[in-house]
């Protein structure tokens, strides 16, 4: 069976006009974010939750594309709240 596919939720960046922030879609345990500098475009996973026994792909939506600038503390692998941020990206 392959894993479940879940958007991330998207938010205006406060430090970066033009960046955004990627927020956990449910609480679970963050996993496998792409690396500083790697290039992030809609429909890419961005990171894995394991969520009520349950691997889910987090995917970044479509229309959203940047370079992760900052993967936010404390969640490179570690249990995370919904909506609480994973990655900061800014423009290509």
């Amino acid at each position: 069976m392959s894993p479940s596919r879940m958007d991330v939720i998207v938010g205006q960046d406060p430090e970066e006009a033009t960046g955004f922030v990627l927020g956990s879609p449910a609480v679970g345990h963050f996993s496998s974010p792409p690396r500083v500098g790697e290039v992030v475009v809609g429909g890419s996973t961005v990171g894995g939750l394991k969520s009520l026994g349950r691997r889910i792909d987090l995917v970044g939506p479509r229309g959203v594309t940047g370079r992760v600038a900052e993967i936010e503390s404390g969640t490179r692998d570690g249990p995370v709240g919904y909506g609480q941020n994973l990655l900061r990206l800014v423009p290509v």
